[in-house]
């Protein structure tokens, strides 16, 4: 496995955390992850992140998105080997309360919703 870092950045007050896991043996499935943090009350909160998904053997793909300020996820579902138009379905997250960089100890560990984990 190489290393998961991938980049960091700062766009319009947003800081946006990279990270991926590609297995050159024992997996398919190429997963990226994208955290979103906004500086508030003395941290850096998490108001999003992306979650894609790709198996490389049947090239079919899952991206969710988190709003954890909206309380709002989507997941959107396809192949990329057929000309079929992707699906996109949208739910209500169950939330208590905000995670921040603080809390942030390694990536994969908060199981947001089934099988999906970030924090």
């Amino acid at each position: 496995m190489e290393d998961p870092y991938q980049s960091m950045k700062i766009e319009k007050g947003v800081l946006y955390i990279d990270f991926q896991l590609f297995y050159g043996v024992g997996s398919w499935v190429i997963t990226s992850t994208t955290y979103l943090f906004r500086y508030q009350d003395k941290d850096f909160v998490l108001i999003g992140a992306e979650n894609k998904s790709f198996d490389r053997a049947s090239q079919n793909y899952e991206d969710y998105s988190f709003n954890f300020l909206t309380k709002k996820w989507s997941l959107t579902s396809g192949n990329d080997g057929t000309k079929q138009k992707p699906k996109t379905d949208w739910y209500t997250l169950d939330l208590k309360e905000l995670k921040t960089l603080t809390t942030l100890k390694q990536p994969y560990r908060w199981e947001v919703i089934k099988d999906v984990f970030y924090n």
